[in-house]
């Protein structure tokens, strides 16, 4: 098959990182990628993959008249037998750009749970709305990522008999445990023999980096001798960003938190961690749980999104928005760490959770099914 890809951007994020596996992993069909915006930071990762990528320059959260007319000519000319698009404005604009260049062979893609007020822009939950309604006109199917984006956006009014329920997938030789990334970042960050907790996330308000910082002080409260340390990865996660400074002072957190910023070795920083933690308020498939599983680092989450599922006998679920749930949650699993036998067990466990579940192949097929539907 020919398959467009449109998505808003390529920077790094869930959808964009499942789309890069995604096509990378897609051996059978000859894919090109549409970016609304620019390349970001997988667009030249695709085109060295040997995938075509197309960026159309629109500004963010905005369209204009030369990227419309750039994809409807691509369209027009490619003539694809099936168009992925990714998150709430690709679904749309390229649904509608679609249709308008006579190809219905259209699946849109969700990648969100969290659609409450509080947690979202009025902008983006309008589109929501208008998404809803239509749903009922431009796809022919719709992948949501997770099993409880479906159930939202079903009780938003999307079309429910369209929907097919496709989790992420990952490469298990990208996503391995190893021992030398292991040593080096752990002495790195000064770590000798003690649990080492971690949590890898942008700072973002869905994250709720807050609830983490109010967990660990709550933890840490009436421990006597040396804290439980928790490192934090991802972008923003340093001393430049002052609403986390703000936050680590507010709790009189500092000196349980490692700040390391942005990384683009994963599974070196999940092969350091003891256990992984993510603390969100809004998920849909959080991608770092079963990267972390992959990397043999048991997990423990708040219950949003598919996390409960992914993780299933191996880790701990929280309340979200609750320090105190996940606080206790981190106690019982650092306690769990300190038993060497069973603890191997179940870091084995959360490998095989992954392979039995959410390899990459596996995935790929699962769209490929979707996308042949499309021409029913």
């Amino acid at each position: 098959m020919r398959v467009v890809h449109i998505i808003s951007n390529l920077n790094l994020g869930g959808a964009e990182t499942t789309l890069f596996q995604l096509v990378v992993h897609n051996h059978q069909d000859h894919s090109i990628v549409v970016s609304l915006q620019d390349d970001g930071v997988y667009g030249e990762r695709l085109r060295q993959a040997g995938v075509d990528v197309v960026s159309l320059g629109m500004p963010k959260g905005r369209v204009n008249f030369a990227g419309a007319k750039e994809l409807f000519l691509l369209l027009r000319k490619t003539n694809p037998d099936a168009i992925q698009t990714w998150m709430y404005h690709s679904d749309l604009f390229g649904g509608m750009v679609a249709r308008l260049a006579g190809k219905n062979r259209v699946c849109w893609g969700i990648h969100h749970s969290n659609l409450n007020k509080d947690a979202n822009s009025s902008v983006l939950l309008f589109l929501v709305k208008l998404c809803a309604v239509m749903s009922r006109v431009i796809p022919k199917r719709i992948i949501s990522c997770s099993n409880k984006s479906t159930q939202v956006h079903r009780a938003k009014g999307y079309a429910d008999s369209k929907f097919r329920t496709v989790s992420n997938g990952y490469d298990l030789s990208q996503f391995t445990f190893n021992e030398q990334s292991r040593i080096s970042n752990r002495q790195r960050w000064s770590i000798d023999g003690e649990v080492l907790l971690g949590m890898v996330g942008r700072w973002d308000p869905q994250k709720d980096h807050q609830n983490l910082i109010q967990a660990i002080s709550l933890l840490n409260a009436n421990v006597t001798g040396q804290p439980t340390r928790c490192v934090l990865v991802g972008k923003g996660m340093s001393i430049d960003n002052h609403e986390l400074m703000q936050l680590l002072d507010q709790y009189d957190a500092q000196r349980f938190f490692i700040l390391d910023g942005l990384s683009n070795e994963v599974a070196g920083i999940m092969s350091a961690i003891d256990i992984h933690i993510l603390s969100s308020k809004g998920e849909a498939f959080p991608n770092v749980v079963a990267e972390a599983m992959a990397c043999k680092t048991p997990c423990v989450v708040t219950d949003v999104g598919d996390a409960k599922e992914i993780v299933a006998q191996t880790g701990w679920v929280a309340e979200p928005e609750n320090p105190d749930s996940l606080s206790k949650a981190i106690g019982l699993a650092v306690q769990a760490a300190g038993t060497r036998e069973s603890w191997q067990k179940r870091r084995e466990q959360c490998v095989s959770r992954i392979e039995q579940h959410y390899e990459i192949s596996m995935i790929v097929e699962q769209y490929r099914e979707v996308w042949t539907q499309l021409h029913a």
